[in-house]
């Protein structure tokens, strides 16, 4: 690390301190504006499945490698332009228009609890929410060209995706993760779509229904 401090920049160089290729997992890193899909998420059998249907897989990798994408577009990805320079590279108009939609979602955010009493947060999983809304976005793109798409499978699929099962008092631990809890994670993201209320019939009044003017997708 230390021979490469002012030497020019190789773009095509694996950067092996962020991850192990081994890690099932992905990320986006704003310095070099790169999405890096782990060797390790597309082995799992879970997230990547030859088997699994067209639906599960736009799913289960497609909306994780969606949601890295969207990071080059929230809060931290946003300072950064395509050569990984902290410059504004938005117009003020922008600026201005993306704050006002994070606002709102970090408000939305900051009203829910995993239980009564819980901690409420909401910056602190801007980025993530934002990216999740994104990867989900991405995904139904695609899935708007397939004629017999079953969006059933492709939300089921997702809430298989994030579910977890955990005591309160580790959920109060991951609280303090940048990420929003797994049941938020998964109901306030499909909460926004359109294509998951007409999916499964949601109508005002039901327990999962924000009407259009209340929600919160950034993109």
């Amino acid at each position: 690390m230390k021979n490469k401090v002012n030497q020019a920049i190789n773009s095509s160089e694996w950067d092996m301190n962020e991850m192990s290729t081994t890690v099932s997992n992905a990320y986006y890193k704003p310095l070099d504006n790169s999405i890096n899909i782990l060797a390790g998420i597309l082995a799992d059998g879970f997230f990547y499945n030859r088997e699994a249907t067209h639906e599960e897989r736009l799913t289960r990798i497609g909306t994780i490698i969606g949601h890295e994408i969207t990071h080059a577009f929230d809060t931290q990805g946003s300072q950064f332009d395509k050569d990984g320079r902290a410059v504004n590279w938005w117009t003020n108009d922008d600026t201005t228009a993306f704050m006002a939609r994070t606002t709102k979602l970090t408000q939305f955010y900051g009203a829910l609890t995993p239980y009564p009493g819980a901690l409420s947060y909401g910056a602190s999983v801007s980025g993530e929410a934002i990216a999740d809304m994104g990867g989900v976005k991405c995904m139904l793109g695609l899935a708007s060209k397939k004629a017999d798409f079953d969006y059933q499978v492709f939300f089921k699929a997702y809430g298989e995706l994030w579910r977890q099962k955990n005591t309160y008092a580790v959920e109060e631990a991951i609280a303090e993760d940048v990420h929003p809890l797994a049941f938020l994670r998964v109901n306030v993201t499909l909460q926004q779509f359109d294509a998951f209320n007409e999916a499964f019939g949601i109508r005002s009044g039901d327990g999962m229904y924000v009407a259009p003017e209340n929600r919160i997708m950034v993109w």
